[in-house]
C-alpha cells in the first residue's frame, strides 16, 4: 500500500505553528523520503523464519560436534583403560 502525503499542506500546518520556512521545508522533505520505508508483517516473518532456520542448523551442527567428541573420547578411554571403564 503507498502511502502519499500532500507536502504543501503539511508545509503549511508547520508554518502556521510558528516554524520557519526553511524549518519547515526541510521537515516536510524529511518527512516525504521516510515514506516508503516502512517494514511489514510479512518482512519480518520472512526474516524470522530465515533467522531460525539458521539457528536450527546451527544448534545441529553443534550437537554433531559434541556428539562426535564423546563418541571421541570414549574410544579414546576404552583404548587406554583396555575396554574397562
Amino acid at each position: 500500500m503507498a502511502h502519499t502525503m500532500d507536502t504543501m499542506k503539511t508545509l503549511r500546518m508547520l508554518q502556521n505553528t510558528g516554524m520557519a520556512e526553511a524549518q519547515a521545508e526541510a521537515v516536510t522533505r524529511a518527512i516525504q523520503d521516510s515514506q516508503g520505508e516502512f517494514v511489514t508483517r510479512d518482512y519480518l516473518d520472512a526474516r524470522l523464519s530465515a533467522e531460525i532456520g539458521n539457528l536450527r542448523g546451527d544448534l545441529y551442527r553443534a550437537l554433531w560436534i559434541q556428539g562426535g567428541s564423546i563418541v571421541l573420547i570414549l574410544a579414546g578411554l576404552g583404548a587406554i583403560t583396555g575396554g574397562a571403564f
